[in-house]
């Protein structure tokens, strides 16, 4: 059986002006795609199914072209274009807060994987979910950044593509839109089935704690807040000496390092003002000064720590404590063991002290189920409610009848 091709016609100079028709698989719709010498290629559909007409078409858009009777369309935008506009234009959230810088890495890194997969010169309009399932395909096996990977990172890149796509939607460039349609706005995000979200064991964190000042001086300390804070290691790292309220007893955590990008002002525990008194006391700090300078002055001056260096610093922890790290979560373990040690507490309470926004976050990815709690969940038994009534009950009963019985039978009643 002789295959079917594709049928495609192209008229106009190599070197100038072109249009060519064709169809995606034999007996398609046509569409015509044309190209301008250093203005680059534009395609759309014709509408119908029929070649001859199609030809004449196309000899009338190349007389056009020729005579330059006929404007060029505008460049559609390009993935990279996309992501170099939105990460020097789109710096600020709707709030008006400014994005990290690390986030804006995420972005740069996000927009770089897209185009090694895509191309940069890819226009952003013509994403499909059908193309971005492909990526997310290679994405997860490695062939892109020959790195293997799993649904949370996917899931963060593609979160960033639509939010570079709603931004771009939204920006008027010559009185119209830089990004006509959203093409990817009712794609749904894939989410992880099965989640690595560990949890530690107390044990664990004292071994952790005990091995940390033989690791690096700041590292007892950070251990100490993070255990006991409940705070993200980029809030904890950020913190300054005129955020420490020692006689009110409360931290306040800014905006500009928080996830959320509010200010929180919460009371500390004792353990972490303790911990923090004998730490500055090592090290006096006053006014904004950064309570975990970075350790290399020349190169990050009055900077703190980066997560990086502090990661770095926990797990040369856990291998002089030769415990095993888990998979999948570093210093987010605890944050996770602190909201899980919690969970009988009030959770709108617990949100606020640990900076969540929305008390759903809080219950479903770091509040994690215990086999303690499992089992008393199993072994929970419901009060028996009587419903035979009690002596008293039947004493005071039977007084009530006596006493509501005429005078005249009551002899013969109490007789009987």
């Amino acid at each position: 059986m002789a295959t079917l091709v594709s049928w495609s016609r192209s008229l106009g100079d190599r070197r100038g002006p072109r249009v060519r028709v064709y169809e995606v698989c034999p007996g398609s719709m046509l569409y015509v795609s044309i190209w301008q010498p250093g203005q680059g290629e534009s395609r759309r559909s014709l509408g119908h199914r029929n070649r001859a007409r199609a030809l004449v078409e196309a000899r009338a858009l190349v007389a056009l072209r020729q005579d330059g009777l006929l404007e060029p369309e505008p460049i559609p935008l390009s993935l990279a274009d996309l992501f170099r506009r939105y990460t020097t234009d789109g710096r600020y959230l709707p709030d008006g807060s400014l994005k990290t810088e690390a986030y804006l890495q995420h972005i740069v890194t996000t927009g770089r994987n897209l185009a090694t997969h895509f191309g940069a010169t890819f226009p952003a309009a013509q994403l499909t979910p059908d193309r971005v399932h492909d990526y997310v395909r290679r994405r997860r096996e490695g062939k892109i950044t020959g790195k293997p990977v799993r649904t949370n990172a996917i899931q963060r890149e593609l979160t960033m593509l639509k939010g570079a796509l709603n931004w771009a939607r939204g920006q008027q460039v010559g009185g119209a839109p830089l990004l006509a349609v959203h093409p990817l706005e009712k794609y749904k995000i894939p989410g992880e089935k099965d989640p690595k979200r560990p949890v530690v064991a107390d044990e664990t964190m004292d071994r952790l704690e005990a091995v940390a000042p033989a690791v690096h001086p700041f590292l007892p300390v950070l251990i100490v807040l993070a255990r006991h804070s409940g705070r993200r290691i980029s809030a904890i790292l950020g913190l300054q000496w005129d955020d420490i309220d020692f006689e009110q007893g409360r931290i306040r955590w800014r905006a500009e390092l928080d996830k959320t990008r509010k200010t929180w002002i919460v009371p500390a525990s004792k353990v972490v003002l303790a911990a923090l008194g004998r730490f500055r006391l090592a090290r006096p700090g006053i006014g904004p000064a950064v309570l975990f300078p970075h350790p290399k002055t020349t190169r990050h001056p009055g900077k703190p720590v980066t997560r990086d260096l502090a990661s770095y610093w926990l797990r040369g922890a856990y291998q002089r404590a030769k415990i095993a790290r888990p998979d999948g979560s570093l210093w987010h373990v605890f944050r996770r063991g602190w909201a899980t040690d919690r969970k009988h507490l009030p959770p709108k309470d617990v949100a606020a002290a640990g900076g969540w926004r929305d008390i759903s976050t809080l219950i479903h990815c770091y509040q994690q189920p215990d086999e303690a709690t499992i089992k008393a969940v199993v072994e929970y038994r419901k009060p028996r409610v009587s419903t035979r009534p009690s002596r008293t009950r039947v004493s005071r009963l039977s007084t009530h009848i006596v006493t509501h019985i005429p005078p005249a039978d009551r002899r013969s009643a109490i007789t009987a």
